[in-house]
């Protein structure tokens, strides 16, 4: 597991809108995001999907990124929302996209009760 966040290009990506005037779009520009986050049925309820989402904050903390974000269907979905508001996402965007209406949600990489360096912006 840590072998595949330590590539980002497969754990993550980044969102572009190339000047896109979708106001959804616009807002989460350059924001690394989290495409694909699952844990098998039979693994799940044993906190690894919070331990994945601790890691990639560690991840991005240590690049001086400060958030990251996710994006997912609103409709039929609840148990996945409830897991993003539980781990600290916050909402801010629902939008059509693609057909479907979306959630957009951001997470800071560093705990609000964690300090924070000096010059570093959370």
């Amino acid at each position: 597991l840590l072998t595949t966040l330590r590539q980002p290009s497969f754990a993550l990506t980044l969102f572009k809108s190339a000047g896109s005037t979708d106001p959804a779009t616009r807002q989460v520009e350059h924001q690394p995001e989290i495409v694909q986050l699952f844990v098998d049925l039979e693994y799940r309820n044993q906190r690894i999907g919070r331990r994945i989402l601790e890691m990639v904050d560690r991840y991005l903390a240590e690049r001086n990124i400060p958030r990251y974000m996710i994006r997912t269907r609103v409709q039929d979905n609840e148990a996945t929302l409830g897991f993003y508001d539980r781990n600290r996402f916050s909402e801010f965007l629902r939008a059509d996209w693609k057909g479907a209406e979306f959630v957009f949600m951001t997470r800071t990489t560093v705990p609000e009760n964690e300090t924070v360096s000096e010059g570093e912006t959370p």
